[in-house]
């Protein structure tokens, strides 16, 4: 089932009752009228944790992939929307501070389970076999970040042995050749990418020109 097809996923009871159940340890003071119990009445839940502030990348993934699908299939969220069935709302946490939450309406006025809610609850089935909802957009931000981090640290150790005529990419074309010639020193495997040792950048940077050779030592 693709991610847009999540509107027909089909909730057990249980699945419904569990939304309905208010995270301990939390506080939520907003306008929406969410149950604080399964008995409480009321269409609204509190649902699963979108942010923290200690959220790491695959988090902020999961997050955007979400409320993204939210937005194209269902629509705007109720902070946007008189109309809207979910949004994100913060609520307190006595040791986390805040953490984002996303809001959603179970029920519509003839009792059917909404769009929303069966997007949401099949987001969560679907984290029970993969950790992230969408594995190309992770990996993705994963290769754009580390491929940042990479070049940064090849920078770094660069820098000193600079010269001056070297092009502003050089750190860039460093890892591009690296890439070719030595894979094993700018390969990762996350978002903090590689840290290509000293030797290999001093080398690929006299290979490349770029290497100030006054500033050998």
């Amino acid at each position: 089932m693709s991610l847009s097809q999540l509107t027909n996923y089909e909730p057990s009871i249980s699945e419904l009752e569990a939304l309905f159940v208010f995270p301990g340890h939390y506080s939520y003071t907003g306008d929406l009228p969410v149950r604080r119990t399964v008995e409480d009445e009321g269409p609204w839940a509190i649902g699963p944790t979108l942010l923290s502030p200690n959220a790491d990348l695959l988090a902020e993934c999961n997050a955007d992939t979400l409320t993204g699908v939210l937005r194209a299939v269902v629509g705007l969220p109720r902070s946007e929307d008189a109309s809207g069935s979910w949004d994100v709302v913060s609520v307190a946490h006595w040791s986390l501070g805040w953490v984002e939450h996303l809001a959603v309406m179970v029920y519509a006025e003839d009792g059917t389970v909404t769009p929303a809610a069966r997007i949401v609850l099949g987001a969560i089935d679907r984290f029970r076999t993969s950790p992230a909802l969408d594995i190309h957009e992770y990996g993705k931000r994963v290769r754009t970040l580390g491929l940042e981090a990479t070049v940064e640290s090849i920078d770094d150790t660069g820098s000193p042995w600079l010269a001056e005529e070297a092009p502003e990419d050089w750190a860039t074309r460093v890892f591009a050749y690296l890439a070719k010639k030595h894979p094993d020193e700018v390969t990762f495997a996350n978002e903090d990418g590689a840290e290509p040792s000293e030797i290999a950048v001093r080398r690929a940077m006299k290979a490349l020109g770029y290497f100030d050779n006054n500033a050998d030592d």
